[in-house]
């Protein structure tokens, strides 16, 4: 809500979905320097298939933006949960530029996109 110029098409994860990344012990505070500064929700989800991590969200606090935390943290998400899935995966926006950056530091690779066009 604080950005401005990505409120229109990022959307904020409703109540119910980090219920459900808590219930399937998905949902973790980001930690730094013992302080709580975010926090990062996945869910159990499958792709084509195969047992996957739907991303949800990742969260940190403004004053800790710009230092590459949320890459860490989803690279730590994925290492706590290599056993269990074998594919993470999610849905940015295009114009979310910085979750874009995020996802292809990890490695993530662009493998969709949509186009509307209206009738």
């Amino acid at each position: 809500q604080e950005n401005k110029h990505l409120r229109s098409y990022v959307s904020v994860c409703s109540k119910n979905i980090f219920e459900d990344s808590i219930k399937q012990n998905l949902c973790y505070y980001i930690n730094y320097k013992n302080e709580k500064i975010g926090l990062i929700a996945a869910e159990k989800d499958e792709y084509f298939g195969v047992p996957s991590l739907y991303m949800n969200e990742i969260i940190i606090s403004k004053n800790f933006k710009g230092k590459k935390l949320a890459t860490a943290s989803q690279r730590k998400l994925i290492e706590m949960n290599q056993e269990k899935f074998e594919f993470i995966w999610g849905n940015i926006d295009q114009k979310n530029i910085p979750s874009t950056k995020n996802a292809l530091r990890i490695g993530r690779e662009i493998i969709s996109s949509e186009i509307l066009l209206p009738i």
